[in-house]
């Protein structure tokens, strides 16, 4: 069953969602929000789905897979793959990660380090937050591979070619 979960998992990976999107310049930003929820709606149905078929172990390793698929099969956003995927692993943790992102964001105004300090509340709530240590063992995981995926900016960021966003 495990093995059917993961193959599962790559395979609505592979779901090409920027073709289904056309990415017009007036509706720039709108765009961008429907590819970041269709990306963090593939991560969470391959957890729950992988849940559905053979319980909470295949669930922790489809969102494991999920990340790593979006990190070197396709060009997808690997945050909102591991956000979808954390919202089945427990539900609280994505209003804290929502929370930590925000004011990271309005306070550094740079996404890479949002992101970091969004894995790294994440990962301290879901020590104290979680119900298994599989749990938060996922969700660290995760994280860490966010994190490797955000190093080109932290690069650019040290050279100060990193851009803000201006509010």
């Amino acid at each position: 069953m495990i093995i059917v979960t993961s193959l599962l998992s790559v395979g609505i990976m592979l779901v090409p969602i920027p073709k289904l999107i056309a990415f017009h310049p007036r509706h720039y930003t709108i765009s961008i929000i429907v590819y970041w929820l269709l990306d963090m709606i593939k991560g969470l149905c391959i957890t729950f789905l992988a849940y559905l078929i053979a319980g909470w172990i295949a669930a922790y390793l489809a969102a494991i897979i999920a990340v790593v698929a979006a990190i070197f099969l396709t060009k997808c956003n690997t945050f909102a793959v591991a956000a979808g995927s954390t919202l089945v692993l427990s539900p609280i943790l994505i209003v804290v990660g929502a929370l930590a992102f925000l004011i990271s964001l309005f306070i550094t105004k740079y996404y890479f380090l949002s992101t970091y300090f969004t894995v790294a509340s994440v990962s301290i709530f879901g020590f104290v937050l979680a119900a298994h240590l599989a749990v938060w063992a996922t969700i660290v995981c995760l994280g860490m591979m966010v994190c490797l995926e955000q190093r080109s900016h932290f690069r650019r960021y040290r050279r100060g070619l990193e851009k803000q966003i201006n509010w």
